[in-house]
């Protein structure tokens, strides 16, 4: 733990910000896979899906 410690503190704001994005892309894409994972098991067991996306935008 202190390693990523001295190597978040060596990092510019730039290289942090940089980071931050990456990782938030990956959650994201994470997220959406899980999604439908679990939207094609529900359909695998009968249950209509509803698509909040659709709904909330």
């Amino acid at each position: 733990m202190n390693d990523y410690r001295e190597q978040f503190e060596k990092m510019s704001i730039d290289e942090m910000w940089a980071l931050h994005t990456e990782v938030g892309q990956i959650l994201a894409a994470r997220l959406v896979a899980k999604k439908q994972e679990l939207e094609k098991r529900l359909q695998q067991l009968g249950q209509p899906t509803r698509s909040r996306d659709s709904a909330e935008d």
